[in-house]
């Protein structure tokens, strides 16, 4: 590549002369602005596209100087940049039929330019900062080579920036495959054993995060609490039915430990209170206890154990829900109900209720402490020692209070 130099002094040499006119331009450059010189060719470069900038042939044929086109012609679109003349202080003159076609902004062609951002593939928007990157560089005082090998560089950049988006054709189709994951997930999801054996309060510490706000796994909750409830609901029946043959204080302490939450005050006197009442309860409703679960519908859906002996194998039973209403925990809600509304509250040591308790108290003294369960064919006599008139209580508050 020849070596370049600085062209010969001109008149209008100095500060930046922004209204100069053409004739004061020095022959050596094409530039918008007359006051920055560059180095260029030692020979002065006809504005002709025969005039070889480079020795490459190509490169010559490509980025080959010629004179600006008259502003009347130059687009206004954003694909190309405002071009300037030497008329104008950085807009276009008002009266574009008087600009003189040979005033050149750059020294690489509009064309050049577009041709370029083509190859690339690039935008229109882009294409244009291409252009006012060329009008800059060479108002800055960069060489034709500068120039060139940077707006070069730029259209890579560009083409780079565009493959990021446009290059993989798979985003769409990954985007749809983890959709499908995802539902597929919702549908073989499962609780891990600390989410089964805690009970939750606070999904970001308990490690429900990943649960609620998604319908289909809370729908799950749903079902899985409702299968442990039952479950809870069931054992804590049978060690209700058992503590007959326990004392009061005895069947306190096994019920602390298997349904008292760790490091929950417990008001001893309340808890005493109502597992009386619970006893006193399945005391006068052992048949309810016993009575074996059929299915819907089932024919002997209330039948009862009617043999007093063990068998001599086990015999499997059917099992199903009993009729809504008629299960153990039903009639335990409706027995305390009806007890809040004869005593007006459902605080067990309140006034109201100190009667009941000092007597179902005094009742399971005498009798529950070595008594035998009965079988579920056999009733417990409960006449003697029993008032005639036995409400209820809330089931759901005891269990509550039992569990706080």
């Amino acid at each position: 590549m020849p070596t370049p130099h600085t062209p010969m002094p001109s008149s209008n040499h100095g500060p930046a002369n922004w209204s100069a006119s053409a004739d004061q331009s020095s022959p050596y450059f094409h530039g918008s602005l007359s006051g920055y010189q560059m180095p260029v060719q030692p020979q002065p470069y006809r504005t002709t596209d025969t005039a070889p900038l480079f020795h490459d042939a190509e490169l010559s044929q490509r980025f080959s100087l010629s004179p600006s086109p008259h502003p009347a012609q130059i687009s206004r679109s954003p694909s190309r940049p405002t071009v300037l003349s030497r008329q104008t202080t950085m807009v276009p003159s008002a009266d574009s039929s008087t600009a003189s076609p040979s005033t050149a902004s750059t020294g690489v062609k509009p064309v050049v330019i577009n041709c370029l951002a083509k190859d690339f593939s690039l935008t229109e928007y882009q294409c244009h900062h291409l252009h006012l990157f060329v009008e800059v560089g060479f108002s800055g005082g960069l060489s034709m080579p500068d120039v060139v090998t940077w707006l070069f560089a730029l259209a890579v950049q560009f083409n780079l920036h565009n493959l990021r988006f446009e290059g993989d054709q798979n985003t769409q189709t990954m985007a749809d495959l983890l959709e499908d994951l995802k539902t597929q997930l919702n549908k073989g999801f499962d609780f891990t054993k600390d989410q089964r054996n805690v009970l939750l309060k606070e999904k970001d510490t308990i490690g429900f995060k990943n649960v609620f706000s998604v319908p289909s796994r809370e729908h799950l909750l749903r079902s899985e609490i409702h299968v442990i409830s039952s479950s809870v609901r069931n054992r804590m029946r049978e060690d209700i039915r058992d503590s007959l043959k326990k004392t009061l204080a005895q069947f306190t302490v096994d019920m602390n430990k298997k349904y008292r939450r760790s490091g929950s005050s417990v008001n001893h006197h309340l808890t005493t209170a109502r597992n009386s009442v619970f006893r006193r309860f399945v005391a006068e409703n052992q048949d309810l206890v016993w009575t074996v679960e059929r299915p819907p519908g089932s024919d002997s859906e209330n039948q009862q154990l009617s043999s007093t002996e063990p068998p001599n194998k086990k015999r499997k039973l059917p099992t199903g829900r009993s009729a809504k209403g008629e299960d153990f925990w039903s009639k335990v809600d409706e027995y305390f109900r009806v007890k809040i509304e004869e005593y007006q509250l459902d605080n067990l040591l309140s006034e109201s209720w100190k009667a009941f308790i000092d007597q179902t108290l005094a009742f399971d003294k005498s009798r529950f402490q070595f008594l035998p369960i009965a079988q579920a064919s056999s009733n417990i006599d409960s006449t003697n020692e029993t008032p005639s008139t036995m409400g209820m209580a809330s089931g759901p508050r005891a269990l509550m209070a039992l569990l706080n």
